[in-house]
C-alpha cells in the first residue's frame, strides 16, 4: 500500500457538506467513506472503521 492518501472532514451542516451527504446518500453522522483511485466508493461505514477494515479494502 502506498503511503499517499487524502483525508477530508466535511461539516454536513454546511452548504458543501449537505451536497456531499446527498451525493453519497447519507445523513448519518459520522459517516466514513473510502474512495478508490477512480472515485468509486469502496467502503461506507456509519462509524469509524478499524485499521484492518481499511487495509482490507486497499488489498482488494
Amino acid at each position: 500500500m502506498r503511503n499517499e492518501f487524502k483525508l477530508y472532514r466535511v461539516d454536513v451542516h454546511s452548504l458543501v457538506g449537505n451536497h456531499v451527504s446527498d451525493l453519497i446518500s447519507t445523513k448519518m453522522i459520522p459517516t466514513f467513506v473510502l474512495f478508490d483511485e477512480n472515485g468509486k466508493d469502496i467502503l461506507i461505514k456509519h462509524n469509524v472503521p478499524t485499521k484492518e477494515e481499511v487495509y482490507e479494502k486497499f488489498r482488494e
